[in-house]
C-alpha cells in the first residue's frame, strides 16, 4: 500500500470487530498508519478507526413492508433502475444516513465487504478506488429455494453486472469462485484466502485412545452437520467431537438432540474470534466437512479450516475441491471419498495415531504459508 497515510473506508453488513475477515483488513490498515473508518452494524469491541457510520438493520418487516421489498427487487432486475436500488437498501440497512454522513469525506481507498453495499460505495466514491471482496458467490448464496431463484438472485445478478464489474479490483476467498465470477460475469478476481494471523504453536501428541475432533463456526442446515453427529455417535467413545457454534438457535437446538445419546460429543459456548485459536489447540481433529449443497459449499475456503491449521490441527475435509488441494499439498489432513456419514466413519476409522501426528506436523509446515501475513501480499498490487 502506499507509504503516504490513506483515508480508508471499509464497509460491511456486520459488526466488523467480530468478523474476522474485515477485522483483519481493519487492524492491517491501521498498523500502517492509514485513517480508517468503518460503516458497519454497531461494534461490540471499539477498533481504533477514524469515524464510524452505522448501518441500521432494520426488524423484520410486516406483510406490506415485505410485499414492498419483493416489488423493488423484480422492479430492480427487469428495470435496471438505480432509484430501486437506493429506496430497497435504505429500507433495509437507512443507507441514505451513511451517504449523508460521508459527503464531506474523499476516501482515496473503499473496501466493500457485502455486494449490497456496493451502490452505497459508488453513491459515496468521489475520486479513489473501490474493491469489492466478494467472500461468496452472491447470486447462489441460497441456491436451493425457488423463492430465492424468483426474487432474489436476478437482483444480484444485476448488481454484479452493474457494480461489482465496475470496481477497480475484486478479492475472492478460492479458485472455484474465481472462476465462477469469470465464467458468469467477465470478472477476474484476485485470490486472498481467509487466513488468519500468523500464531506460533507447536504441535501436541495424539493420545491414542482419545481423539479430540472439534468443528467450530455458524451452525446453518444446508451444511448438513448431522452428518459428524451420526458418524462420531456411532464410532463411540475413542472419538470425541466438540461444537462451538454460532447461528440459528433453533438448529443448534435440533442438533443437539440428535447427539443427545452420545455423551462423547459436545457443545461448548462459542467463544469470541481472539480466543479462537486457544481454544482450538486443545483438539487434534479439525472437521471442515461441509455438504456442497449449493455451489458456495462446493468450493468453500472458510476461516475456520486456516484456524485449524494455525492451531496445529490435522484437518479433514470431504472432497470439496479446494479444501482437499490444500490439504493433499501440504499433507496437513485428510479428505474423505464423499460428504456421507459412512465416508467420514470409514476415514476416521482408517487413521492411526502416527498418521494424526504427521499430519499436524504438516500443519505446522503449513502455517507459515497459510497465514494473513502472506495473504495480504497482493493488497499494496492493488491500491
Amino acid at each position: 500500500m502506499s507509504k503516504a497515510p490513506l483515508n480508508i473506508l471499509i464497509m460491511a453488513l456486520a459488526d466488523v470487530s467480530t468478523n474476522p475477515r474485515p477485522r483483519r483488513l481493519a487492524d492491517y490498515c491501521t498498523e500502517l498508519g492509514h485513517r480508517v473508518s468503518i460503516a458497519g452494524f454497531p461494534m461490540k469491541t471499539p477498533l481504533d478507526h477514524k469515524r464510524f457510520y452505522t448501518l441500521e438493520p432494520q426488524p423484520a418487516p410486516g406483510r406490506l413492508n415485505k410485499l414492498r421489498r419483493i416489488v423493488l427487487k423484480l422492479g430492480i432486475a427487469l428495470l435496471k433502475h438505480e432509484k430501486l436500488i437506493t429506496l430497497l437498501h435504505d429500507n433495509r440497512w437507512r443507507t441514505s444516513r451513511v451517504e449523508y454522513e460521508t459527503a464531506d469525506e474523499d476516501f482515496d481507498l473503499i473496501f466493500v465487504e457485502n455486494l449490497y453495499l456496493l451502490p452505497l460505495a459508488f453513491q459515496i466514491r468521489k475520486r479513489g478506488k473501490i474493491i469489492c471482496d466478494a467472500r461468496e458467490y452472491y447470486p447462489e448464496e441460497t441456491g436451493n429455494d425457488w423463492k430465492w431463484n424468483l426474487f432474489e438472485k436476478p437482483y444480484r445478478n444485476h448488481l454484479c453486472a452493474r457494480y461489482m464489474a465496475a470496481c477497480d479490483s475484486v478479492l475472492t476467498v478460492s479458485e472455484g469462485l474465481q472462476n465462477l465470477y469469470r465464467e458468469h460475469f467477465g470478472i477476474e478476481c484476485t485470490l486472498m484466502r481467509s487466513a488468519p494471523l500468523y500464531r506460533e504453536a507447536t504441535p501436541t501428541p495424539t493420545p491414542a485412545k482419545h481423539i479430540r475432533m472439534v468443528h467450530h463456526g455458524r451452525a446453518v442446515p444446508d451444511r448438513q452437520l448431522e452428518t459428524m453427529i451420526e458418524a462420531a455417535g456411532t464410532l463411540g467413545p475413542r472419538y470425541s467431537l466438540d461444537f462451538y457454534l454460532t447461528g440459528p438457535q433453533d438448529y443448534i437446538e435440533t442438533l443437539k438432540k440428535l447427539a443427545a445419546p452420545f455423551p462423547h460429543i459436545g457443545f461448548p459456548p462459542p467463544v469470541p474470534l481472539d480466543e479462537i485459536h486457544t481454544m482450538l489447540t486443545g483438539y487434534d481433529l479439525g472437521l471442515c466437512l461441509l455438504e456442497p449443497s449449493n455451489v458456495n459449499l462446493r468450493y468453500c475456503l472458510p476461516n475456520k479450516f486456516f484456524e485449524c491449521i494455525q492451531a496445529r490441527l490435522a484437518v479433514l475435509s470431504g472432497p470439496s475441491p479446494d479444501m482437499a488441494t490444500l490439504i493433499q499439498h501440504y499433507g496437513c489432513g485428510f479428505v474423505s471419498e464423499g460428504f456421507q456419514t459412512a465416508d467420514l466413519m470409514t476415514l476416521l476409522q482408517s487413521l492411526t495415531q502416527s498418521q494424526i501426528d504427521g499430519a499436524k506436523n504438516a500443519a505446522d509446515i503449513a502455517a507459515r504459508e497459510l497465514c494473513f501475513e502472506q495473504e495480504r501480499k497482493i493488497l499494496p498490487h492493488l491500491v
